[in-house]
């Protein structure tokens, strides 16, 4: 999981010194046809072990809240993690 995007950027984040980082999860892809001039997410993520890689990178999570995409089927998650 140390490559998934969410992983890098915390890290990335960490290093810079940022002390809030946020990250959206897919936890429900788009399922059908894409709407023409958007790119709505296809897969899902797996969203355990990229929490867990997050957490281990030195974050503590503050919040999170889900959210439906406009006129999509996928739902995603944002989480936002407070430096530890």
């Amino acid at each position: 999981m140390a490559d998934h995007p969410a992983v890098t950027a915390a890290r990335t984040a960490h290093t810079r010194g940022d002390v809030v980082f946020q990250h959206v999860l897919t936890l429900s892809p788009h399922v059908g046809v894409q709407p023409a001039g958007r790119s709505l997410p296809n897969a899902a993520d797996d969203v355990n072990p990229v929490l867990n890689a997050v957490a281990a990178a030195g974050w503590d999570l503050v919040t999170a809240s889900v959210f439906n995409h406009a006129g999509s089927t996928a739902i995603g998650m944002a989480y936002v993690w407070r430096r530890r």
